[in-house]
């Protein structure tokens, strides 16, 4: 009997030994699985914003006198940059994902620092780009974090960026990078640092200007570095699980460049990010209101116990919500910092008060202007007839409010017991020949003349401080394109001046 009994015994053991090895691969295989999800939740994603557009694939056009482009710059060489960045921080537990805008923008799933080379290495920029909206970037990087505190943000702006028709999309980056500033790096090797910061509401310390582009590499890389020692460590409620993972809908994982539409919605929900697999429908996206649709979430639960072979799974569907979300248009790019010399002209009309009058009525009006659009101060400086040391005093009495600047204007009066007249040729001469106004912080010259001859006169070019901005005006509508530098700008004003001709020079200083 005992005899008969063997196989089966044998048979049972079998099955019993099969069924622990079955265990015990299952829970390594879960077990790989959670601590692969647990190194990605663990790992930040540093998100690199490329704008397709290329100038070298453009067709030649004049330059406005608005476009900022100062250096050298195309995708190729921005996609060089931050794939040296990549190549420099393999080694640390970080993930990346490409952004790749034009009116539009389109993201790569996380990858590791080999397959983002490889996926730069596909990216083709684009020859007749849309409009580029910055905006869209940011709002892809926002959506894509969704709640992940530690994620950064390097944004490559367009090669070329026009001060006045890129107004709005700079406008409306800045209200939406709001408590951003510390995770984002704004790069651009055609725009000097200060300009950038200035120019989109950027601490100087996460700027890198065309004066860094030799070390940009090296800077972002520091920028990562830093940015890890300063942030706090959070974890998400829920996170994406893996990088195999299937993208949002509004990803392209593959290398096409063309961005969907639905690349700029904003996700319903902040404490979790969704990750449907097989959805695929785009939400209408409009320029002032943004409408998504959450997406079904799925998930697994671990079992309870480490004998268990069945893993029980929950399906949780989060309800269909709509967010309206109203982008104001009431935004504005911060205010410039400006301290500014005005430079009046009383020689030029001879004994006249009455046009010297005229003319101060013109500063007047150009520093009420000035004085309220920008973070200005303003000083006078008069040549000619007149008994003011000149450039000294102007310098010597720069003026914080629009009131106390109209007191110096008092001293526009022509002086007929003066001997020692200023003409335009020496004024020029002492302008460019003071050497103290970085130590009064003076960025700024506003040159008026009336004078038509300026034949023999010198280019006015004063050592002023940092970011400065020239602009000289032919009162009498005269002609100082010849004392005027070529970065510079001349323009011409009418006597009988308009409020038009005030605001082409307000648009003249603060474009510069």
């Amino acid at each position: 009997g005992m005899a008969r009994a063997n196989p089966a015994i044998l048979v049972l053991l079998s099955v019993i030994v099969l069924g622990l090895a079955a265990i015990v691969i299952l829970t390594n295989v879960l077990s790989a699985s959670m601590v692969t999800n647990e190194e990605y939740l663990s790992d930040r994603v540093m998100y690199f914003a490329l704008h397709l557009g290329d100038p070298d694939n453009q067709p030649p056009r004049r330059q406005k006198r608005s476009t900022i482009e100062n250096g050298s710059c195309s995708f190729e060489m921005n996609a060089n940059r931050t794939r040296e960045s990549i190549i420099l921080m393999k080694n640390d537990s970080l993930r990346f994902r490409l952004i790749l805008y034009e009116n539009t923008a389109n993201a790569t799933p996380p990858m590791a620092a080999r397959e983002a080379v490889e996926k730069l290495e596909n990216v083709q920029s684009i020859k007749n780009p849309k409009k580029a909206s910055q905006t869209s970037a940011l709002r892809m990087f926002k959506q894509l974090t969704n709640g992940r505190k530690n994620d950064l943000f390097v944004l490559f702006v367009p090669c070329k960026v026009d001060v006045q028709s890129d107004r709005d999309d700079i406008e409306e980056l800045v209200k939406e990078k709001e408590g951003l500033d510390g995770r984002t790096m704004i790069v651009s090797t055609t725009i000097p640092a200060q300009e950038i910061s200035k120019l989109y509401a950027q601490p100087l310390p996460n700027v890198l200007g065309k004066e860094n582009s030799e070390a940009l590499a090296r800077k972002i890389v520091d920028f990562a570095s830093t940015t890890t020692t300063n942030s706090t460590s959070s974890t998400p409620t829920t996170s994406p699980m893996d990088t195999a993972s299937s993208p949002p809908t509004t990803v392209q994982p593959s290398s096409t460049t063309t961005a969907p539409t639905t690349t700029t919605t904003i996700p319903t929900t902040n404490n979790t990010t969704t990750l449907p697999t097989t959805t695929n429908t785009s939400p209408t996206t409009t320029a002032q209101t943004t409408t998504t649709t959450a997406a079904p979430t799925t998930t697994t639960t671990v079992p309870t116990t480490s004998t268990t072979t069945t893993l029980p799974t929950t399906t949780t569907t989060l309800p269909t919500s709509t967010t309206t979300v109203t982008i104001p248009t009431t935004t504005v790019i911060p205010k410039k910092n400006l301290t500014c010399l005005f430079v009046g002209d009383m020689y030029s009309f001879g004994a006249n008060q009455d046009a010297y009058d005229h003319e101060k009525n013109f500063i007047d009006e150009t520093a009420k202007v000035l004085f309220g659009q920008a973070n200005f101060r303003g000083g006078l400086s008069l040549y000619g007839s007149t008994d003011i040391a000149f450039p000294n005093a102007g310098l010597n009495h720069i003026q914080f409010t629009v009131q106390r600047f109209r007191e110096l204007l008092k001293d526009m009066k022509y002086c007929n017991y003066c001997n020692n007249t200023i003409e335009l040729g020496e004024a020029i001469d002492l302008i460019n020949g003071y050497f103290k106004y970085k130590g009064v912080k003076c960025n700024c010259l506003i040159f008026i003349s009336a004078q038509h001859d300026t034949s023999g006169c010198a280019v006015l070019n004063p050592d002023l401080a940092s970011d400065r901005t020239i602009v000289g005006i032919g009162f009498n509508e005269t002609d100082l394109s010849e004392i005027i530098g070529d970065h510079d700008r001349a323009l011409k004003v009418p006597f009988n001046f308009t409020d038009e001709n005030i605001a082409e020079v307000v648009d003249a200083v603060l474009s510069r």
